[in-house]
């Protein structure tokens, strides 16, 4: 108990605050004494000073002395001792005292410095453990506030069972681990193996039920398909806990979800896969380039010593025909085996690309479309050009052969600055310039299972006559080489998009970088506006739903095209982002039709892996913005913010117009990856080329 206690009494009654005073002053207690004659003066004093002891008269002008009792509790972190008095004793008053928190109650007619020293002792006492207590409690929500938040940070989850009850404790991070919702039902052992497959369950529980049995720790990784249809890769720890006797009474231990280390492994592996089958291909070809040779120096040989011997010149061809099939064949794995960079020289694509312009149209059939479309002022790319034509060619005879009954095949080169690419002098997280050439078709697009393998050598969906299987290999090879990198992106029955991304040349003029100015960032992209975000994808809808709601916009999210009618039919909405390939009857183009046919005020962006052109062939006429997939954060937020800042600005006009007033004319969009017909400005058609 402190030295010195200060006291308040709250009291209308002057002499009963002298009677308080001449206690206080016959007690064994040190103290300051405030006096307040009602609540008001006690609030200006109370808000000035602690207080160790707080005395209460129960009939206060304008209060009972229970309602100020209450609120002086809910006013305070540190809740003083507080004593109830009243003019005469009342049982039912004493215990309404301490229901609304107060530590004892004193009858004024039965006031005496022993009494009052005895219940301020106590009273004091009290107060003391309950503070620590609370601090303690306080202590152990901001513990748990910290634990909590560092399990969602590492996709963590901690458990804990009882062996005796096998009652079983979750923290929260388990359920968000698991894609459960707390509190739907108590934690058990099988919500987890619910989302195993069979074999993993026996396994699990195997293991588990020998832990508890024998007290081993055991690790161990598994695939489950959360609640959420959303499959995870998850790590358990289990850890036996014994009491002081050493006795084995339950178990602890985490679960982690580990699925983005485990697709990022699965990228390296097959990344490492392609380039360890590459390396050996190109050993084998350095060979076999000698054994060629020999072949070849001796055919010609023989040829000076046929003479006129039609049979014997036939098979002479046939087989010289052989040995430069082959030594095309150990050129190409050659190209797919080098990993150093090439000679590149600062290369304007889009003039190449135009250059190209007449084998391309010859490689396809007449029932092929060939367009060709580039960003104005496309940036300029360090390049090997022999080895950037030998790809564009195998890209294109590959839409080609993937539309056996004709279709469109587009070529398109674009600007874009991104961090997703690693590159050699490039710190991580550091965006990047690229030109990025894309080769799209309408065609039957790759199969789930096999688009992994796409990229490896000698691996081919096409007839063992019709193909090697170093087409996309070698292209992945020259982007690799280049400094840059592929993506694809397809849909079966839809078509497929491939980009080649080419770092931009340092030489393209330091102008240029020097009047780009800073990159847009995230904070200059905010807004409040209503977005409905619609995609197919939960993990694509959830990050796209947090990066916007983390820049202050409200979302509505949909699954698919019927659950976004329903939406639009509950909510106002300002924007719709949608992407256009879903399951279902209709897509994302069609609810982006409706939307510009009912409500052409409300802008509409489509986001598709496919080429912006390609997208806009699927969605026919329809005025909307286009983001493709993959996009980062400023991508998105750049696509949204631009559309509703124009959509803004139109309809502004449009308001200015019909009140006559004077208004400037809103152009049209130009984004980032806008894309003009290159060369002379002309669809390349096949069977129509001059």
């Amino acid at each position: 108990m402190p030295e010195t206690l200060h006291f308040l009494v709250v009291d209308d009654e002057t002499l009963d605050r002298m009677q308080v005073r001449r206690c206080l002053d016959r007690s064994d207690l040190t103290f300051a004494l405030y006096e307040a004659a009602d609540a008001d003066e006690a609030r200006s004093i109370y808000a000035t000073r602690s207080f160790d002891c707080v005395l209460i008269d129960n009939g206060l002008p304008g209060v009972t002395g229970l309602e100020f009792l209450a609120e002086l509790v809910d006013m305070s972190d540190r809740v003083p001792a507080i004593i109830m008095l009243s003019g005469a004793g009342s049982d039912m008053l004493a215990a309404n005292a301490m229901k609304s928190g107060a530590d004892d109650y004193l009858a004024k007619a039965a006031l005496s410095p022993e009494s009052l020293e005895r219940a301020v002792r106590s009273a004091v006492k009290i107060a003391a453990l309950r503070n620590n207590v609370e601090r303690s409690e306080t202590r152990r929500a901001a513990d748990r506030d910290v634990l909590e938040k560092a399990e969602e940070i590492a996709g963590m989850g901690s458990w804990r069972i009882d062996r005796a009850s096998g009652e079983v404790k979750w923290s929260a991070g388990m359920y968000a681990v698991l894609g459960l919702v707390p509190g739907d039902s108590a934690p058990s052992v099988d919500m987890l193996t619910d989302l195993m497959d069979s074999d993993t369950r026996e396994a699990f529980l195997a293991r588990r039920s020998h832990m508890l049995e024998s007290g081993e720790s055991f690790e161990t990784e598994f695939q489950v398909l959360g609640k959420d249809n959303r499959k995870r890769f998850l790590y358990y720890v289990g850890r036996p806990v014994r009491d002081s006797r050493n006795r084995l009474v339950g178990a602890n231990g985490i679960v982690q979800d580990i699925t983005a280390r485990r697709l990022s492994e699965s990228a390296l592996e097959r990344t490492n896969r392609v380039e360890a089958i590459g390396a050996l291909s190109g050993g084998i070809a350095h060979d076999f380039n000698n054994l060629l040779g020999i072949i070849q120096g001796n055919l010609d040989l023989i040829r000076r010593k046929a003479g006129d011997d039609a049979t014997l010149i036939r098979r002479l061809d046939a087989a010289e025909k052989a040995t430069r099939r082959g030594s095309d064949l150990t050129r190409k794995l050659l190209s797919v085996s080098r990993h150093e960079e090439g000679e590149g020289e600062p290369t304007d694509i889009a003039k190449l690309v135009d250059g190209l312009e007449d084998i391309l149209s010859r490689s396809v059939t007449n029932r092929v479309r060939l367009q060709i479309y580039a960003q104005t002022d496309l940036w300029v790319a360090d390049v090997v050009q022999g080895d950037l034509e030998d790809a564009i060619i195998n890209l294109v005879i590959n839409g080609r052969d993937a539309m056996p009954d004709g279709g469109e095949i587009y070529i398109e080169m674009a600007n874009k600055t991104t961090d997703r690419f690693p590159s050699v002098g490039r710190r991580p997280g550091q965006s990047q310039d690229f030109v990025v050439l894309s080769v799209s078709d309408t065609g039957t697009g790759i199969p789930n299972h096999i688009r992994d393998r796409v990229l490896e050598p000698f691996f081919s969906t096409k007839e063992k006559s019709k193909g090697t299987g170093l087409g996309l290999s070698m292209v992945y090879a020259f982007a690799k080489r280049s400094g840059g990198d592929v993506n694809i992106y397809s849909e079966p029955g839809v078509g497929t998009t491939v980009q080649v991304y080419l770092p931009r040349s340092k030489s393209d003029a330091a102008g240029a970088y020097e009047t780009a100015g800073p990159a847009q960032s995230c904070e200059s992209l905010c807004g409040s506006e209503v977005v409905l975000f619609v995609d197919d994808e939960a993990e694509l809808r959830d990050i796209g739903c947090a990066i916007l709601e983390d820049h202050g916009y409200r979302v509505v999210t949909a699954v698919d095209v019927e659950s976004a009618r329903a939406a639009l039919k509950v909510h106002e909405i300002d924007l719709l982002v949608t992407d256009v390939i879903m399951p279902g009857k209709h897509n994302g183009a069609d609810l982006a039709r409706e939307m510009c046919s009912r409500e052409p005020r409300i802008p509409v962006v489509l986001s598709s892996g496919f080429s912006g052109n390609l997208t806009n062939k699927i969605c026919g006429e329809a005025n909307v913005d286009f983001i493709d997939k993959p996009y980062t954060a400023v991508d998105l937020l750049s696509a949204v913010r631009q559309a509703l800042d124009i959509a803004g600005t139109v309809a502004n006009e449009d308001d200015a117009a019909v009140r006559n007033l004077p208004a400037g004319r809103c152009g049209a969009r130009v984004s980032d990856t806008a894309v003009e017909p290159t060369g002379r400005n002309r669809l390349i058609v096949n069977g129509d080329h001059p």
